[in-house]
């Protein structure tokens, strides 16, 4: 009967120190978890300031480069006629669809589902790289 005892005792104690080392070593893993996590909140920062020092710097180019005030409807996520496809992609991103009209002259048609302004379909009709006209679908 003693050994019963002994071997529950045992059993008990061995539990013990399973949990405890398991708690030791989720702590462990918590802490360097936590760590990991500031440093990239502190990358995310610096890149951060690195990007908006470069947009800045990219907005004034534009300015200065062109007659429209194209880094402001970038910002502010607005699209007009004339303006190049790199702005367009810039103030709404990449569009869902490109569906090429004549091959040698690049003419396209670029298709935005739910753009952040209007919230409707929007058609684009490029030519020569540039923006010629929006037209709702």
């Amino acid at each position: 009967m003693i050994t019963i005892q002994v071997v529950a005792l045992l059993l008990v104690l061995m539990y013990i120190l399973y949990i405890y080392q398991k708690n030791k070593n989720e702590k462990k893993a918590y802490r360097s978890a936590q760590e990991e996590l500031l440093h990239a909140r502190q990358r995310l920062s610096e890149a951060s300031e690195d990007f908006n020092y470069i947009e800045k710097e990219i907005f004034q180019l534009i300015n200065e480069q062109f007659e429209e005030p194209y880094a402001e409807y970038i910002s502010n996520g607005i699209v007009d006629i004339g303006m190049p496809t790199t702005f367009l992609t810039m103030a709404w991103g990449h569009p869902q669809r490109i569906e090429k009209i004549d091959a040698p002259t690049g003419d396209e048609n670029w298709y935005y589902k739910e753009h952040k302004l209007s919230g409707a379909s929007t058609q684009v009709v490029v030519e020569n790289q540039r923006v010629i006209k929006l037209k709702d679908c």
